[in-house]
């Protein structure tokens, strides 16, 4: 089961009283294999700082759900394991629009070589 501890679309008011690591405690109170998090917004960068508090200390693995770009990818990997990537990687960063390859090829790019030399 996949929580998803701060969904981007239409929860703002059910779960801006609570923090984050909260919301992950009762992710994993209720055995959650893993935990979704994202921007306030799709599209929107997950907040580093927040999520650096939480992932250490996160029984389930954590997964960012939205906002990973070339620009913040470099950080990223460090503190979750796995990175949705949609937007992002899309012309224009419009949904509507075609996957751009280049923006797909320069994000793999980034994230193989955090990874390289992470090890």
């Amino acid at each position: 089961m996949l929580a998803d501890v701060r969904v981007n679309h239409g929860t703002h008011a059910v779960v801006t009283d609570r923090r984050l690591d909260e919301r992950t405690g009762d992710a994993e109170f209720f055995d959650a294999n893993a935990v979704i998090t994202a921007g306030p917004r799709t599209g929107d960068a997950t907040d580093l700082a927040e999520l650096r508090g939480v992932a250490p200390v996160s029984i389930p693995p954590v997964l960012i759900g939205s906002g990973v770009t070339v620009a913040n990818a470099a950080e990223l990997p460090f503190v979750a394991g796995v990175l949705v990537v949609a937007n992002a990687l899309r012309e224009e960063g419009a949904w509507r629009t075609p996957v751009s390859t280049a923006k797909t090829a320069s994000l793999l790019r980034t994230v193989a070589l955090v990874l390289r030399d992470r090890t």
